[in-house]
């Protein structure tokens, strides 16, 4: 089986060595892959189907969906390299074959193979990375909230109330207050 961007450009004989380190697993479509807070020691290669990513949230009508994997990703890397806890749940969204990479398993390839250690490690850094800055477009996205026109309306009556406050002496403000 191939690895994905970024481990595509493995050579045929690393990529068949990181295939004998990563584990197969399936996972029917439902099921939990892991908790959010839980330890990871471990990343997964998604080699079919799709995983949910969702944070556990207490609100009924609350969205808790943060992306949907596909094919080809890598997801958890993040509890693998900083070794602390999940930072969100994953789940099966359909039937799941994935391979998964153990912390344990990595070092001792790091003692066998260092430089294919190494060249997974960067490949999850950079694959960390990536998501990050992807959702740091999200949030930017996010946090452009064009105002309603109520909302604008109410904007402006502050700004007038305020440049009339600012106006006056420091004893009607005292005034005000005791009122």
């Amino acid at each position: 089986m191939t690895f994905p961007p970024p481990l595509h450009d493995l050579s045929p004989a690393e990529e068949q060595t990181l295939n004998e380190v990563a584990r197969t697993t399936t996972f029917e479509a439902g099921a939990e892959i892991f908790e959010e807070g839980a330890q990871g020691q471990s990343c997964f290669i998604i080699d079919e189907g799709q995983v949910r990513i969702e944070l556990a949230y207490e609100e009924i009508d609350s969205q808790h969906v943060l992306e949907y994997l596909d094919e080809g990703t890598i997801f958890g890397e993040l509890s693998l390299l900083d070794d602390r806890p999940r930072s969100a749940g994953a789940y099966a969204d359909t039937r799941v074959g994935a391979r998964e990479l153990r912390r344990e398993d990595l070092e001792a390839l790091a003692a066998d193979d260092p430089e294919l250690a190494m060249h997974v490690y960067h490949a999850l850094g950079q694959h960390a990375a990536q998501k990050l800055r992807a959702t740091n477009v999200k949030l930017a996205e996010e946090s452009q909230v064009t105002p309603t026109p109520d909302v604008e309306a109410v904007l402006d009556r502050a700004r007038q109330a305020q440049a009339e406050v600012a106006e006056w002496s420091e004893e009607r403000v005292n005034a005000l207050l005791a009122d």
